[in-house]
């Protein structure tokens, strides 16, 4: 795939930059097309106060830890 004179492999994945990057929309390299698709955000949080993360689309929960210590 080339896309804005960058090649991507079969299975890479980016986000388009229209003047600045686009963090809701991802596009994927399938067998030589692009596919591009919006990120949809969840409606609910696990958390009250969710915050937006700079580079990231959808708003995340502060705090949240991927380990599971007791």
């Amino acid at each position: 795939c080339l896309y804005n004179g960058k090649t991507y492999s079969h299975g890479d994945m980016w986000h388009p930059v229209l003047g600045k990057v686009l963090e809701c929309i991802v596009c994927t390299c399938i067998d030589g097309l692009q596919d591009c698709k919006r990120i949809t955000c969840p409606s609910q949080y696990p958390c009250q106060h969710p915050m937006k993360s700079a580079g990231k689309c959808c708003k995340t929960c502060p705090g949240k830890r991927h380990d599971s210590q007791t």
